[in-house]
C-alpha cells in the first residue's frame, strides 16, 4: 500500500463516520473542524480503522488521533507502507 493510497482511505473512512464530503477532507481536517466529530464518534472511528486494517491502537494513540496527520501517521507505525 502507498502513501496516496493510504490517505485515500482514511479520507473514505472519515467520511463515513463523520459524514462528510471526502472532498472537504484533507491533512488540516481535525476534530477542531469536523463539526460530528465528538468522543462517541471518535470512538467509532478508531474501530472502523481498527477493522479495516486489521490494527490494534493503544490507549495513547487513540488519544493522540485527533486529526488526519496523526491517523495517518498511527496507521504508518502499525503497517508497512511502500513509498
Amino acid at each position: 500500500m502507498n502513501n496516496n493510497t493510504l490517505d485515500n482511505k482514511i479520507i473514505k473512512l472519515l467520511s463515513e463516520t463523520f459524514f462528510v464530503d471526502p472532498g472537504k477532507i484533507n491533512e488540516k481536517t481535525s476534530m477542531d473542524n469536523i463539526k460530528n466529530w465528538d468522543s462517541l464518534k471518535h470512538m467509532t472511528l478508531v474501530l472502523t480503522l481498527e477493522e479495516h486494517f486489521n490494527i490494534k491502537f493503544t490507549g495513547e494513540e487513540i488519544i493522540q488521533m485527533d486529526n488526519f496527520a496523526s491517523i495517518k501517521k498511527c496507521i504508518i507505525k502499525k503497517i508497512k507502507i511502500n513509498d
